[in-house]
């Protein structure tokens, strides 16, 4: 929670204490006002205005990094915020305001921009530049109006079938567009605020009036810089709403659409990093539109030439005239209601709307109620939550918080305090992860780094080693989001010291970057290396080699086929660090078999299947197409499965359809997402193996859609035959998202563990609630999965092979992002990232803990043996979790990432060692 937020919080507590009758009658208003303000944001087309601008503002990070060619343009974005954050929005200025949807439907498209270049080109020279902060604002303007334009393509699915809105209408809408793009652009702005601090919003939007109408005129136009400023006014008290507000309001939107939750950040198309990459790469050709004219390219860039000839009246049509009206005038008495009053003042042409704080008065002796200093002089506070009849307002607010953070001190990370961390009736006393733990970092915006980690013994020394993935790291700035492999080779000995640098750059053993200067087929922006990893032998020699997916490979032409790299494990020297040793790759102009190749390998799984004693791979598509049964239509990400197998000695370049074996989703569905998730595992008393594939997509005959299922392979003679499903029931439940197996109990039995991270629980006496999207674990004895024995999709209760049921904590805690088996303890952990206001916590659960030894018995009341909570607030702690001995002491050591940490840059992810 914001500084900013904390007077506005404690103003609130006074309510029901010291605020006179006629105050008190004001602050009423509020909770009805902010109410109003949950529709306020979609009133525009495209993204929510704050989506907008921190698109650009990722946007900006990459172009930045590439000022040594483009140094001015640069400078001018970066500093002109106030110009910057207004062209953000401004193409959506005047839809549904004073008659103006068409020409501002005109300032999305590369004409209007065009015309905006070739002005400012003849209204300035160099020298002028050099020294006007205005008309290099100005400018910044325009490249803003083009980070709008190319993030409406795919976050509104123009020509692209699964775009972000289109993939999330189909999942959680019954393909209603419509209500997909409201909850998207709405709820968009709230998730955004509540995964994110937005301090960097300023307090002032300049728009260049005069510039902007005679751009217009030069189109044969007619525009009225006075109705440009009435409209923009709605959109800045919005956006400044929001920014105090919004995460209060994220869970009347998260809650209807776990897609939206989960995807907006990393969806491969529309997500807020691929939209980012698309608006730098398009910058780069603006420049060129800036320094020598537009006439050898009029549509600018990939994104727009993707889109040619769509007609505008395409885009989606937002809400009535009246309703827009209605909630402009809520937003600035919300504003108004707090102390906040937005002014606008005109100078030279450039209009600007700023918003001042002002204090509340005692309307008899006109002395302030509180004491407001400024956000940036004040220390990090926390502020109890006390009943004071506004408590809705703050649904989301976990409730076993006895105190919410309200710190943007980026010195201390918003570290939360143990006074924090209460018992929930599912887990013990959780406590803050220890003070000093090893954390590794990467100095790089938006790296991601953590998303993976696996372990093998690359080097053949008999000491496994760590391999941790960056997928959003870019070694080279102007292909950005290539992504890069760090490895942590294993220690021989106990003589460990602390390294002086935490920053992976500085202590990794080995870095695999995707970029390859020798190779530039494989240089490819947003190819997102390392998304996946698994550990295999393809090559057959004993030691252990790493599959590396790159699931956004062909992104810059709208492909998205995806690569899976792997490179072989070598004695005494470790993987090679400039080419794969085997390319697994799509032909995108030639369909084999019925596949559409999309995003290949978004997950990876290994494990002995043809029984040569050397692992296999297998790889993910949930993203993949197929036709369906009747043949008549291609389904989209119904996904799939594709293994190749050691005994096959498969080496150099090879596409997708030279696997040994492939399965299709017996499902037939579109979006069921079969191979999200991958366990192989064999028993001993069984002849061939088994796997089990999640498709956390599944729909339950169109009742509950993203119900989730599993699917259950035996390879037999190298053929897949299903053997059993099992499926949620419940919508958004996800069951399958994860999966993992381990040995139950000493008796060589195996326990099969399968998560519905977005599974809501129905609470009952004393509770009488529900936790949305808490999450949920459920504990199966495979032998239930056999014929017979089987267990049913609608009779999944505690004593038939279930043997227990997890659930997560809070809402919107996604209980079993991850989850890990400790073979070694006969237990597991599992994350809920999302918990503790995105600060994130880890459990660890024995088996022993949740059976008698000697029989499985049941228990609906569960305690973990262990809870860590995250340090640092929204970092996501959880997101990946392994156990490896980092000091070389023999004791292997607790490894948990945590995407989202700031601790060395904007959501740049770390990964946090706690020794043994």
């Amino acid at each position: 929670m914001q500084m900013g937020l904390k007077k506005e919080v404690n103003t609130i507590l006074l309510y029901n204490f010291i605020i006179p009758a006629a105050i008190k009658e004001k602050m009423k208003k509020f909770r009805y006002f902010l109410f109003l303000f949950l529709s306020l944001t979609s009133i525009v087309h495209g993204c929510g205005m704050s989506v907008h601008i921190e698109v650009t503002k990722r946007a900006m990070y990459t172009f930045y990094n590439t000022k040594s060619k483009y140094n001015k343009y640069a400078e001018y974005i970066h500093n002109s915020p106030e110009f910057v954050q207004a062209g953000s929005f401004f193409p959506d200025w005047g839809f549904k305001c004073m008659g103006n949807d068409e020409v501002s439907e005109e300032a999305h498209w590369p004409p209007f921009m065009r015309v905006g270049a070739e002005y400012m080109r003849e209204k300035y020279n160099n020298a002028t530049l050099e020294h006007d902060h205005v008309a290099q604002g100005t400018i910044a303007f325009i490249f803003a109006i083009v980070s709008h334009g190319v993030a409406d393509v795919t976050w509104h699915s123009i020509k692209m079938n699964s775009g972000f809105i289109r993939a999330m209408a189909d999942l959680n809408f019954m393909n209603d567009f419509g209500e997909a793009h409201d909850v998207a652009d709405t709820g968009g702005e709230f998730t955004l605020s509540h995964m994110s601090d937005l301090d960097y919003l300023v307090d002032k939007w300049s728009f260049p009036i005069d510039d902007l109408v005679e751009i217009y005129r030069r189109m044969n136009r007619t525009v009225d810089g006075k109705q440009i400023i009435g409209c923009a006014r709605r959109a800045f008290a919005a956006a400044q709403a929001n920014k105090r507000f919004g995460k209060h309001f994220f869970s009347v939107y998260g809650e209807k659409s776990p897609f939206l939750i989960e995807q907006s950040e990393l969806y491969h198309k529309g997500g807020f990093n691929n939209m980012a990459a698309d608006v730098a790469d398009c910058w780069h050709e603006l420049v060129k539109w800036f320094e020598f004219g537009s006439t050898n390219n009029i549509e600018l860039c990939n994104t727009f030439r993707m889109v040619s000839g769509t007609l505008p009246k395409n885009r989606y049509q937002p809400s009535s005239n009246d309703l827009v009206n209605l909630l402009y005038k809520y937003s600035v008495e919300i504003l108004k209601t707090i102390g906040y009053n937005i002014r606008y003042h005109e100078k030279n042409g450039i209009g600007t709307f700023e918003i001042h704080r002002e204090l509340l008065r005692d309307p008899i002796t006109n002395e302030p109620f509180i004491e407001l200093q400024d956000d940036s002089s004040e220390e990090e506070e926390s502020v109890k939550v006390e009943k004071y009849g506004f408590d809705q307002i703050f649904q989301d607010v976990p409730t076993n918080y006895e105190q919410i953070p309200l710190s943007s001190n980026k010195d201390s990370y918003n570290l939360l305090s143990s006074n924090m961390i209460n018992e929930t009736p599912f887990n013990t006393k959780c406590n803050l992860v220890p003070d000093n733990p090893i954390t590794l970092n990467i100095p790089y915006s938006y790296a991601q780094f953590g998303h993976d980690m696996v372990l093998g013994d690359f080097n053949g020394d008999g000491i496994q080693d760590l391999a941790i993935s960056a997928p959003f790291y870019s070694n080279i700035q102007e292909i950005p989001q290539t992504g890069a492999i760090f490895i942590i080779n294993g220690k021989k000995s106990s003589s460990f010291k602390v390294p002086e640098s935490t920053n992976i750059l500085d202590i990794a053993d080995k870095i695999i970057y995707a970029y390859n200067l020798h190779d530039e087929n494989n240089n490819d922006p947003q190819s997102r290396f390392g998304w996946s990893m698994s550990v295999v032998d393809l090559n057959k020699d004993g030691i252990d080699d790493l599959a590396v997916s790159a699931p956004s490979f062909g992104a810059k032409k709208y492909i998205y086929s995806g690569k899976v790299y792997v490179y072989f494990g070598k004695k005494n020297e470790g993987l090679k660090e400039n080419k794969a040793d085997l390319e697994i790759y799509s032909e995108q102009d030639v369909l084999e078999s019925d596949w559409q190749i999309e995003a290949l390998g978004q997950y990876l799984s290994s494990g002995d299947v043809d029984g040569d004693g050397f692992d296999d791979l297998l790889i993910g598509c949930p993203y993949c197409g197929i036709y369906g049964k009747s043949r008549t239509f291609r389904l989209l990400h119904t996904g799939g499965v594709f293994a190749f197998l050691s005994s096959s000695d498969h080496k150099g370049n090879v596409t997708i359809f030279d696997y040994d074996w492939s399965i299709i989703s017996p499902g037939d569905q579109q979006y069921e997402w079969f191979g999200y998730s991958i366990n192989y595992f064999k028993l001993e008393s069984m002849q061939n193996p088994i796997i089990i594939v999640g498709a956390p997509g599944y729909d339950d005959h169109l009742k509950a859609q993203m119900s989730g299922r599993i699917y259950g392979f035996e390879i037999i003679d190298k053929n897949p035959v299903k053997v059993f499903d099992l499926s949620g029931i419940e919508k958004f439940q996800e069951f399958g998202s994860s999966i993992i197996t381990g040995d139950f109990h000493e008796n060589g039995k195996k326990l099969l563990l399968v998560a519905s991270k977005s599974e809501t629980h129905e609470k009952k006496f004393p509770f009488y609630n529900k936790d949305w999207q808490a999450g949920a674990i459920r504990l199966i004895d495979m032998q239930y999965l056999k014929e017979n024995k089987r267990l049913s999709d609608h009779d999944m209760i505690l004593g038939k092979g279930l043997l227990a049921l997890l659930h997560g904590s809070e809402s919107f805690s996604h209980l079993g992002s991850s989850l890990l088996w400790d073979d070694d303890e006969k237990s597991f952990w599992s994350s809920e990232p999302f918990t503790y206001w995105e600060s994130g916590q880890i459990l660890k659960y024995s088996v022993r803990s949740l059976f008698d030894s000697s029989q499985a018995v049941s228990q609906e009341s569960i305690v973990s043996d262990e809870c860590l909570v995250g340090r640092e607030r929204q970092a996501r702690f959880g997101h990946k979790i392994i156990k490896f001995d980092f000091d070389g002491d023999g004791k292997k050591d607790l490894v948990v990432s945590s995407e989202h940490s700031n601790h060395a840059a904007r959501l740049s992810g770390s990964v946090t060692i706690i020794l043994k």
